[in-house]
């Protein structure tokens, strides 16, 4: 059912492979939109999506790019608008939604995490 070259990671880094399944699982970009959508008090959806202001800082975070305005140009043609909107959704972020995003993480991974215990 699943390739040898997939069967060879899980046999040689099965947490790896389990740690890939579950963040691909929490961090999905249509349910961290809907999410946001249901989550955030003061902003709004209109161009700019939750999960690509996500995957942004995802990269800075990771050490993939060095800045938002670095991740921003290694993917414009892909984000339908400007550097300035990444930086004024990024700066008008609220402190509960940050919050509030910690706990749906945690919430996503609970039942699997609590499965190893």
């Amino acid at each position: 059912m699943l390739s040898p070259v997939f069967t060879a990671f899980i046999k040689n880094s099965p947490i790896s492979v389990m740690a890939r399944g579950l963040m691909k699982k929490v961090l999905n970009p249509k349910q961290f939109d809907e999410w946001f959508e249901n989550t955030a008090k003061e902003q709004y959806t209109r161009d700019l999506l939750f999960s690509t202001l996500f995957y942004l800082m995802s990269q800075v975070v990771q050490g993939s790019q060095r800045s938002i305005h670095a991740a921003f140009q290694a993917s414009k043609e892909d984000i339908a608008v400007s550097v300035t909107s990444i930086y004024n959704k990024l700066n008008g972020m609220e402190p509960s939604t940050s919050a509030a995003l910690v706990r749906y993480a945690a919430e996503q991974v609970e039942p699997i995490v609590g499965c190893w215990a």
